[in-house]
């Protein structure tokens, strides 16, 4: 298992985006450009149309790899 943040980091950010997590993506890689990906979305039960197959629709997009994360 990949540890979330590399253990010598000493900084982490985090910012809260647009509704729609693949236009959220898009506007975080106009800022710094990423090597992975993470979504976080609620459970597939819970989850809106937006944040079904967020990750599936951001790797084919973005190309780079994803992490899904459901809460």
């Amino acid at each position: 298992m990949a540890a979330a943040a590399d253990p010598e980091a000493s900084q982490v950010e985090a910012q809260v985006g647009a509704d729609d997590p693949v236009q959220a993506i898009e506007d975080a890689l106009r800022e710094f450009p990423a090597d992975e990906l993470i979504v976080v979305t609620r459970r597939d039960e819970e989850a809106s149309f937006l944040e079904q197959d967020a990750s599936a629709e951001a790797y084919e997009r973005f190309g780079l790899p994803v992490s899904h994360l459901a809460v």
